[in-house]
Order: C-alpha cells, then sequence, then structure tokens
C-alpha cells in the first residue's frame, strides 16, 4: 500500500482533473474548465549561419548558390581584417594568405 502511494505520488501531477495522493487514499478533485485563446506568434525567419549569405556562381556553372560574404571575398582575392590581431586571428589570416598565393601567385591580394 506504501509503494503504491509512492508510485502515484511520482507518477500523477499534482494538478485539478486528476486523482492526487491523499494519506494513503485518493481521491478526485473537480476539473476546472478555463478557456484561452492560443495566439500564434510566428518566429522570423533566421539565416543558418551568422554571416550574410550572397548568391555566387562557380565558372563553368549553370546556377548559383548561396556562400558567405566572407567566402565570397576570398574567391575575389580579398582578405577583410576587422577585428583585433590575436594569436586565432594571425593563425587565420596567415592561412587564407598561403591559400590564396597558392592558388595563383600572379594575381594581386588586396588586403582591408
Amino acid at each position: 500500500m506504501r509503494l503504491q502511494f509512492l508510485l502515484a505520488s511520482l507518477v500523477l501531477p499534482l494538478s485539478s482533473g486528476f486523482v492526487t495522493p491523499n494519506n494513503g487514499m485518493t481521491k478526485t478533485s473537480k476539473p476546472t474548465t478555463t478557456t484561452t485563446s492560443l495566439s500564434v506568434k510566428r518566429m522570423p525567419i533566421m539565416m543558418p549561419t551568422q554571416e550574410p549569405m550572397v548568391p555566387y556562381r562557380a565558372p563553368g556553372s549553370s546556377y548559383d548558390q548561396f556562400i558567405g560574404l566572407q567566402s565570397r571575398q576570398l574567391r575575389d582575392r580579398k582578405l577583410w581584417i576587422a577585428r583585433y590581431i590575436d594569436e586565432e586571428a594571425s593563425n587565420s589570416i596567415i592561412s587564407s594568405l598561403l591559400y590564396l598565393q597558392s592558388e595563383s601567385d600572379k594575381e594581386d591580394i588586396k588586403l582591408y
């Protein structure tokens, strides 16, 4: 009997309209009727990343695809440095410069 009471107190919610434990005995409460109006608030459609997306057509392709703005600028050999240069930023800048140089060492790389 005590085990049933413990199980009932763990499983059954203590709200109106359900069986609630009371000193080893159970009783039913009167359900309350409340009317609530449902208001649906739609969340704005967000991009999956924090970076703005821009259309880009790869050379020889017949369709556009969306890529990040920084990736698009990097494909145009433009490198933006818009933050304090610490160890992480310097690694990113150096790796971008090495990549752009390996792609074509004859074209200019623009730093902003």
